[in-house]
């Protein structure tokens, strides 16, 4: 409603305005997740955009949802405040997606002590699609949608998408750049107004009355939105039940602008597959000729799948090479009596003394070690029991950088080469979480001077590739696994390899 008064003063006349309207709140304090969480919100959107409302608070609290679902809310709450304005209150939680959500409005209010921020995103890759008779696709790509390899970069895109919001709608008050907000750290609300993710510290009642400011009201009911909406409730009443069900909810591949601290890093522990259990070794045929054998540690619980090993095997096998895997700790000292080089990887139990000196005389007699640790799967205890021998520790935090990588932030580039045969001919490596290597040894590859080693958070060149003594360290193995040994010159490093254990 619309009043006017006209007052007449000394032959002038003053017009005073006095308008009254509804503002709309509405409450998101659930994760997006499903087609009824989406559904749900954008039906709160159309109930506001309603020509009696005036203005619209949103009041949040939230751990995000799915990428393509927050995208959605957020592109139509920018047509919303093409007609009216539109203030974000962050009581709780505005992180990732629901952070996503807020930096659609004009205005953002936040408690002191909530969290904000999170600018980043949670991807799970595709699942491997095995072939089977009992089923038929029509294409490589039709059970998984996206190559293994490609994902990190479609990650990425995602990012790309988040940041550019942000960016975008908080012109000329955010306070850090890109990079900084690339870190996906969560501030606190005090923090985040004094960096530009909010503009002040406040209550949703403070953003009641910036909202009728802005819509020049100076009075006005206020309406719940939600309240006029079916009820709705979220099927998930903590994070961590939230993490445990988002492969149920969205198949992977799939992208999620959310903060979980229930996703934490961990390590994931392996059982030792069965696959080759009854068949210790990977002979030629009848017809070849047999050079040597390798052996393949798989006595200390190590952390990998055999079949992983499969581009390796066979480029030693195709060099006339026998592969045995030593299943046991009598296996492991009777087949160094016999073998031209040893490979162990990821081990998780220690190694005893006799094992020890066993590999020391092992290099000593001409033989090649090559020894690789993969930090997203292991401690480094175990591995260091024997590396350490050879002046070698692999450290427990792992590599990343910012300003140049593969499509993640963890994903590496390596340019940096020494002047060793197991070097020779690359000119660019991507290692997928890779950790550091220290101790006295020659560096044969490390990381450009802006990676930084997460223990530290402290920036610098670090070495992910060394020998000692007939012995090869490597911090990295999904590097050789498929697909991800196709990737810029990774291929050209197992021949290296190859070339070093079996020479």
């Amino acid at each position: 409603m619309l009043i006017v008064l006209i007052l007449s003063s000394i032959g002038s006349y003053f017009i005073v305005s006095v308008v009254t309207g509804k503002i709309a709140v509405i409450n998101i304090y659930i994760p997006i997740l499903t087609t009824d969480d989406r559904d749900y919100v954008l039906n709160l959107l159309d109930r506001a955009a309603r020509p009696d409302v005036r203005a619209v608070v949103l009041v949040i609290d939230s751990e995000g949802g799915l990428a393509s679902y927050v995208e959605e809310i957020y592109k139509d709450l920018l047509i919303l405040r093409e007609t009216k304005p539109v203030v974000a209150s962050i009581v709780g939680l505005g992180v990732s997606g629901s952070y996503y959500i807020a930096v659609a409005s004009n205005y953002i209010y936040t408690e002191s002590t909530a969290y904000v921020g999170n600018v980043g995103v949670i991807g799970t890759p595709p699942e491997k699609a095995e072939p089977s008779e009992r089923r038929v696709e029509t294409g490589p790509y039709k059970l998984t949608g996206i190559p293994a390899k490609d994902f990190p970069l479609k990650v990425q895109m995602a990012f790309e998408s988040f940041a550019g919001a942000v960016l975008e709608q908080r012109a000329g008050r955010l306070k850090i750049d890109k990079r900084e907000l690339s870190k996906a750290m969560v501030y606190t609300g005090q923090d985040a107004v004094k960096l530009g993710l909010a503009d002040e510290v406040g209550s949703s009642h403070d953003a009641l009355r910036k909202a009728a400011a802005l819509a020049r009201l100076l009075s006005y009911q206020v309406v719940t939105i939600n309240k006029l909406v079916a009820d709705f409730f979220s099927t998930f009443s903590s994070s961590t039940e939230v993490a445990r069900n988002l492969d149920k909810l969205n198949p992977p591949p799939a992208l999620y602008y959310m903060y979980l601290p229930a996703l934490t890093y961990s390590k994931n522990y392996f059982v030792p597959y069965s696959d080759l259990k009854n068949s210790t070794s990977l002979d030629l045929s009848a017809s070849s000729t047999i050079r040597g054998t390798i052996l393949v540690d798989y006595s200390h619980d190590n952390a990998f799948y055999r079949r992983e090993l499969n581009v390796i095997l066979g480029e030693a096998v195709s060099r006339g090479y026998r592969i045995s895997f030593a299943d046991t700790s009598d296996d492991f000292k009777h087949g160094l009596q016999k073998a031209k080089a040893l490979v162990v990887i990821s081990p998780t139990y220690p190694f005893s003394d006799s094992e020890i000196e066993g590999v020391k005389n092992f290099t000593e007699g001409g033989g090649k070690v090559l020894i690789i640790a993969e930090v997203t799967k292991i401690y480094m205890s175990a591995i260091n029991t024997l590396s350490q021998e050879f002046g070698i520790v692999f450290s427990e935090g792992y590599l990343y950088d910012l300003d140049e990588n593969y499509g993640n932030y963890r994903d590496i580039i390596v340019t940096s080469f020494g002047s060793a045969p197991v070097v020779k001919d690359l000119k660019k490596l991507v290692f997928y979480t890779a950790t550091s290597i220290k101790g006295n040894f020659t560096s044969l590859a490390n990381t450009r001077p802006t990676t930084i080693y997460s223990d530290s958070e402290r920036s610098g060149t670090y070495t992910v590739i060394t020998s000692a003594k007939n012995l090869l360290a490597i911090s990295d193995f999904t590097f050789m696994t498929e697909p991800y040994c196709y990737v810029e010159d990774n291929y050209q490093l197992i021949i290296n390899i190859i070339k070093f254990l079996i020479q």
